[in-house]
């Protein structure tokens, strides 16, 4: 399997499908390396920002730098592109606040920041400022004043600005966290939600038992939260304990845990994958297994993935397997026959999909004021977490821009 260091340069590469792997191998496994974000607008810059649409859609998830974050200002200011100014917008809102801070004056003159993005970055600049203990007490406040609402009709990020500035703090109260987390009571609720993110971001080894435990709930975000913690601590002891159990788990745990596989960039997990995938008779989770494998950009896997393509032995209405093993062959240089007509496939199907989105685009024009006045905030409508996402990336928008 390839390693981050190998992957970082096909940032760049000449074919979309390898520049979007890579972004995605890269984001997916939550790498924080400074130099990722200079090679993304490296690529922006050698092929076009449109061209590269779903990489800046993931850049939110990198480290910025002074430089990056002036250039996608820059970027902020001369498009005419709603779904671009949503997607600068999240890349400027969730930067290190270091670096906001002595450009804020700056940013909030130009035209497209939107009235969101001052929001969260004030949000997030007040609770920098806070005690531990004042933090602690806001977030279990806030659990209690929303325990009785769906999700769509609260402010979800709220209390994920909250974990951002705790997971910073040295005298973070981690055993209060644990007992929290081991609490039966506390299952599916709010704060249970927020002490599982908050877990991954501190990396906290001691949960993953835990966090297994959550993927045995049958509710999609508390999983998909679990599943993202368990990626974040990305130890072999994840790897390990998840093999222990994998094939005598239900279906909805051995689905996130597919993508626990995948997304932990190490090679015991290339090794557990291809030993799994084998073995497991749901086609859906086969699917997702070999996805897995390519996401980790597998050599020793190819052959496995490219059997179940052969007999038609996946879900094929979930994803397209050719796309994620034609990029991963292209990444190791390894040649199979098929590949030059997969690829004119897949580009031609990518074609038809970047037309639709161009059509749709036009309708979204209107939105932008034609006298330069500052862009009104667009993004107050709830945007379902099961829906196309808004930045025209194919991905539904949990998957995408509704990821913290």
């Amino acid at each position: 399997m390839l390693l981050p260091e190998e992957v970082k340069p096909f940032i760049c590469n000449e074919e979309k499908i390898v520049r979007e792997h890579a972004v995605n191998y890269l984001a997916n496994s939550f790498n924080r390396d400074e130099d990722i974000m200079p090679l993304v607008i490296e690529s922006c810059n050698k092929f076009g920002e449109k061209e590269n649409g779903s990489l800046l859609s993931m850049a939110k998830h990198f480290t910025q730098s002074e430089t990056g974050l002036r250039t996608i200002l820059e970027w902020l200011e001369k498009t005419n592109c709603i779904n671009t100014v949503y997607i600068y917008n999240d890349i400027i809102s969730q930067a290190d606040l270091d670096l906001l801070k002595p450009l804020i004056p700056e940013i909030y003159k130009y035209k497209n920041i939107s009235d969101t993005t001052e929001d969260v970055i004030k949000r997030r600049l007040s609770f920098a400022d806070c005690s531990t203990l004042v933090l602690w007490d806001e977030l279990f406040d806030y659990c209690n004043e929303i325990k009785h609402k769906r999700l769509d009709q609260i402010y979800y990020p709220h209390g994920l600005h909250i974990i951002e500035a705790l997971a910073k703090r040295d005298d973070l109260p981690v055993e209060e966290l644990l007992e929290y987390l081991e609490d039966d009571k506390n299952f599916y609720r709010y704060d249970e939600l927020y002490m599982t993110i908050l877990a991954g971001e501190v990396q906290l080894e001691e949960t993953i038992p835990i966090l297994f435990e959550k993927l045995r709930l049958e509710a999609d975000l508390i999983c998909e939260e679990a599943a993202n913690a368990l990626i974040k601590i990305g130890t072999e002891n994840v790897i390990r304990q998840l093999t222990d159990i994998f094939l005598a788990e239900g279906k909805n745990f051995r689905l996130f845990g597919a993508h626990i596989f995948g997304d932990i960039k190490i090679p015991l997990a290339e090794s557990t994958l291809i030993d799994t995938l084998p073995a497991e008779k749901d086609k859906e989770i086969k699917t997702f297994l070999a996805k897995g494998v390519c996401d980790l950009v597998s050599e020793k896997g190819i052959p496995e993935v490219k059997l179940l393509i052969d007999k038609n032995d996946y879900d094929s209405g979930i994803m397209d397997l050719r796309k994620h093993l034609y990029a991963s062959c292209r990444m190791l240089q390894v040649d199979l026959e098929e590949l030059d007509r997969w690829g004119k496939e897949l580009y031609h199907r990518e074609q038809v999909m970047e037309e639709r989105i161009r059509a749709m685009n036009k309708s979204f024009h209107s939105s932008m004021t034609s006298d330069g006045k500052k862009m009104q905030n667009k993004t107050n409508h709830k945007i379902g977490r099961n829906e196309p996402c808004y930045c025209g990336s194919g991905k539904k928008y949990k998957k995408c821009c509704g990821r913290s």
